[in-house]
């Protein structure tokens, strides 16, 4: 999953999920995530349509594996990340 989508899924900002995600950047091993491609981001921005702001965005994504995205729940402090952990 993209870091859009979890900020979403997890009532947060894109911005504060990243931010989070450098303050404990020990905790994701790199299993964990990746960053995308320039070539993968514009085949994302032009087969998704619910991501075609990323199109103006000059940061790449984070996308985050199944291990990854549980360790994000585990770091939010949203009601739906403490649910969801």
């Amino acid at each position: 999953m993209l870091d859009a989508d979890l900020a979403m899924i997890f009532g947060t900002t894109t911005k504060r999920l990243n931010e989070q995600v450098r303050r404990n950047i020990d905790r994701f091993p790199p299993g964990f995530m990746f960053r995308l491609t320039q070539k993968e981001k514009d085949w994302v921005v032009a087969n998704c349509d619910h991501l075609r702001q990323l199109k103006f965005s000059s940061a790449r994504p984070l996308a985050f594996t199944e291990h990854g995205t549980i360790m994000v729940a585990m770091i939010l402090n949203t009601p739906s990340a403490a649910e969801a952990a």
